[in-house]
Order: C-alpha cells, then structure tokens, then sequence
C-alpha cells in the first residue's frame, strides 16, 4: 500500500468512462460540477472550514485522487489526511453589482483553469463575504468523486459538523463507497449481458446532425455551452402528475417517453436509441442511499415506436425497459458496445435523458440553525451534445 492511502480500488465503468473523456478535452472543464449557494447568518468562518474537514473524514470518497500514468488500470487513491483547497474573500466594501462581477469572475477563472483529477482531493472551496450576514459559497468538484445523489447528503453533514462543532480528528471514517465498488465488482453478469445483448442486437444511431463545438469566448475564456430552461406552471405540472397516475407509471417514464418520441420526429427513424443515467443505488446493497460516491450510470436506451401500439401501451412497454437497465447497470458501456459492433458511446447516442429524483433537503434551513442556505445553484456539463 501507497504511503498515506488507506484504501486503493478500480474505478467503476461509469468512472473510467469520465476519466477517458476528462483526459480526451484537457482544454475543458467537462464533468466539473459548481455549486453556488448563499450563506445567511453569522458565520463562523474557521468552523465552516472544520465542517468540510470532518464531512471529508467520514466519506472516503471525498479524500480521493485518481491515479492512472504507467497503470493497467487507473485506481482510486483514498488518503489519510488531505489539505482543502480554500479561498477566503471579504468584497463587503464593494457594491451589490460589483459583488456579483467578483465572484462570476471568480467561476468563470474556475472553469478556465478545470480540476485536475490527481489532486487529493479534486475539490476547491471559494467564500465571499458580502455582508456580516451575508456571504456566497461556491464549492467545485470532480464529478469522478461523487454524484447528485451524495451532494444533498454532504450538505447535511456539514450542518451537522457546523451546528455540533465537531473536531475533524474525532469522526469515524465510513468505508460505503469502497465496500460498494467490491459488491459492484462481485455482480454476477451473465444475465445482464445476455439481456443488454438481446436488447441492442437491431439499434441504429440517432444522429442529430447538430453542430457541436466546444468553442471559447475570448473575452471572458469560458466554454460555450447553450442552455435552455422551461419551468412548468402550477397545472400543467398537476396534469402530467395525474396522467402518470392514470397510466400507473412514473415521471421518469414518461420524460423518457416524451424525448423518444420526439427524437422519432426529428431522426424520421422507428428506432431510435438514446442515454439514461441511472442511479446505482441498489436496494440489495445497504445504506445505498446514504453513500457518497460516484454510483451512477448513463447506459443506452433502444426503443421503437409502432404507430399501431396504443400510448398507454408504448408507456409500460418502455417503463419495463428502464426497470431493466436500472438492474442490469453492471455492465461497462464500452465493453458493451464492443459485442455489439459499435466503437464509442459518443457514435451511438449524442442525448441523454437525466432525472434529478434525490432528495434535496438541506437541515440548514430549520429554525435552530444559526445559518441557513439559500438560492443553491448547480453548474456543469458532460461530453454528450445534448
């Protein structure tokens, strides 16, 4: 064992998979998520920083760098101890709008420069104080360490790190993320190959012919990245809820469906094939909902659409398929791919499809908190067009 690494293990295909594309666009910040929140109250700054400390002592995966020159295969390091990258900004003698200028500087210089996966650990930690009651928080990290899942649960972790003054050299460290990445390894795949071969022996490429540049903005040096946001109103929200409940399917389903069909539309293909991340927390496994980690997996949804099948039926049909992807995530894409001669994900699919479902509530906002957060936004992007 490595001097200073408590634990070393293979990385999960969804991992190496994001490593590859990290390594492939150097000059980008793929797979960097940003996570801006506001902090109101009088915040203990030292305190603040011991929180992260312990939240980093208990989750392994959150003391991790990643190791792969001269390698078979790259490994995740876990370590000892770590020293947080942290930088500390008072800007409360500027103005609201001059304050807002400082801190996107700030990301947009954090995008530019992206995260090197080595670093123990890929993280870095930015407060601006605004105001003795108001300050903005901006934490970056690789997405390799964990994913949406885990980041409502460190936050609650840091509440309670924050809120109990808990010293870092007292928290037992939990070995989840590891003991997982050993029972995701030990999966018996047979079945799942079996299926996934079954299920992908006809699909064809869903070209979208769109012009996709990772171009630069000179001026500011960021990425380029068009984005596009629509929020449903109060009804239509309750009418998409209740059709799901007529048809006995989730949301996700019927998203999936939506982006199916609408992708027939515009390939002018009956068979249309597409990604879907899935969760990879397992009820088999215990506390899968409590890991902090990188669990997920965007894996290849085929599906076809028969003018002659009723919706209701075409819904099910496809509810069944994602159930199954979601229990046969085992499988490497790559490895997957191989078997049935396609090269690279990125020739398959150019969309996914990704379903925010985790929990989102934070413990800092109840009324015996001393801070509260507020206005969380999240930044990133990944290396499929759409």
């Amino acid at each position: 064992m490595i001097d200073g690494v408590d634990n070393a293990f293979q990385l999960l295909p969804a991992q190496k998979g994001m490593l590859y594309h990290c390594l492939e666009s150097t000059e980008s910040d793929v797979y960097v998520t940003y996570i801006t929140l506001n902090i109101n109250g009088s915040l203990d700054v030292a305190r603040w920083k011991n929180a992260w400390q312990c939240v980093c002592m208990k989750h392994e995966a959150l003391r991790s760098s990643f190791m792969w020159e001269n390698l078979d295969e790259p490994l995740q390091l876990v370590h000892s101890e770590i020293q947080l990258n942290w930088k500390v900004s008072d800007i409360d003698a500027l103005s609201i709008q001059d304050q807002k200028l400082t801190i996107d500087q700030y990301l947009r210089n954090q995008r530019s420069l992206g995260i090197e996966p080595t670093q123990k650990p890929p993280m870095h930690f930015c407060l601006f104080k605004r105001t003795e009651e108001n300050w903005t928080f901006i934490w970056s990290i690789h997405h390799l360490l964990a994913d949406g899942w885990s980041t409502p649960i460190i936050l609650n972790d840091v509440a309670k790190f924050y809120e109990n003054n808990v010293p870092a050299n007292s928290v037992n460290a939990s070995a989840g993320f590891g003991a997982y990445v050993q029972w995701q390894m030990q999966r018996e795949n047979t079945e799942a190959k079996h299926w996934w071969l079954s299920t992908l022996k006809d699909a064809k490429s869903s070209t979208l012919t769109i012009p996709f540049t990772q171009e630069k903005n000179i001026e500011q040096d960021e990425l380029l990245i068009p984005q596009c946001e629509y929020a449903l109103s109060t009804e239509e929200t309750q009418n998409i809820l209740l059709f799901c409940q007529s048809q006995s399917i989730t949301l996700s389903s019927l998203c999936h469906a939506a982006w199916a069909v609408t992708l027939a539309n515009y390939t002018g293909a009956d068979n249309v094939l597409f990604g879907t991340t899935v969760s990879g927390r397992h009820p088999e496994f215990p506390l899968n909902e409590n890991i902090v980690g990188l669990l997920l997996s965007t894996l290849p949804v085929n599906v076809t659409i028969d003018l002659n099948e009723t919706f209701s039926s075409f819904l099910k049909s496809l509810q069944n398929t994602l159930l199954r992807i979601s229990h046969h995530d085992q499988i490497a894409l790559p490895e997957l791919l191989r078997q049935i001669d396609k090269s690279d994900s990125a020739d398959v699919f150019e969309s996914i499809v990704v379903i925010e479902s985790h929990d989102n509530d934070i413990d800092f906002n109840n009324k015996n908190s001393s801070i509260t957060l507020t206005d969380i936004d999240y930044l990133t992007h990944s290396h499929y067009p759409l």
